[in-house]
C-alpha cells in the first residue's frame, strides 16, 4: 500500500530578506518516549542553495491516530543546553495552528497504514514562523509525534540564528 506524496514546499521569497541567517548543526532522529514504534522512519537534511531542505520518507505499520505533539526547545551555549520552553498539543486535530495541516493527510486525525513521502523546506518554514521575532545564537528543537499506541515521528534540530552579513 502507497500513501500520498506529500509537499511542503513554501515559495516565500520575502522572507529571506530578514535580519538573520539561518543554519542547522543536528539534524537526526531520536528515539520517542514509548517502548513501541509505530514507523520505520528516515530523513536527510539537503542544502540546496541558500535553503536547507528535508526529506521524509515514513512508512506506518498500522493505523495510527495522531494523539499528542511535543515540541521541547533548548538554548545551546558552549555545548550545555538550557530548556527554553516545552509545549504539548493535546488535541492536535483540534488545534488552530496544525489541525487543518493534519486533516490534509489523515482522516479524524488517524494516518492510514502506507509509505508517506514529503519535502519541507526548513529556511523557507522557519523565516515564515519565526519572521522578526528571534533572538540570536543556537536553539536545539525535538518534536514528537504521538500516538496512545506508540511512537509516530521523533526528531532532533539544532538551528542557529547568526547575524546576516552586508552583501
Amino acid at each position: 500500500m502507497c500513501g500520498p506524496h506529500i509537499n511542503f514546499g513554501l515559495n516565500l521569497v520575502a522572507f529571506f530578506q530578514g535580519p538573520y541567517d539561518l543554519n542547522w548543526s543536528r539534524y537526526e532522529i531520536c528515539s520517542g518516549p514509548k517502548l513501541k514504534n509505530l514507523t520505520f522512519f528516515s530523513t536527510t537534511l539537503v542544502k540546496e542553495g541558500d535553503s536547507y531542505v528535508s526529506q521524509f520518507n515514513c512508512t506506518l505499520l498500522a493505523p495510527a491516530r495522531i494523539d499528542e505533539i511535543k515540541i521541547i526547545v533548548h538554548t545551546v551555549k558552549d555545548n550545555r543546553t538550557s530548556l527554553l520552553w516545552s509545549y504539548k498539543v493535546n488535541n492536535p486535530c483540534q488545534h488552530y495552528a496544525v489541525a487543518s495541516f493534519i486533516e490534509k493527510y489523515a482522516k479524524n486525525c488517524v494516518l492510514k497504514q502506507g509509505n508517506y513521502y514529503s519535502m519541507v523546506n526548513f529556511t523557507e518554514l522557519s523565516y515564515m514562523f519565526f519572521g522578526s521575532s528571534f533572538f540570536y545564537g543556537e536553539y536545539k528543537m525535538k518534536v514528537i509525534i504521538l500516538s496512545k499506541n506508540g511512537n509516530i515521528v521523533c526528531l532532533i534540530m539544532n538551528s542557529i540564528f547568526n547575524k546576516r552579513k552586508a552583501p
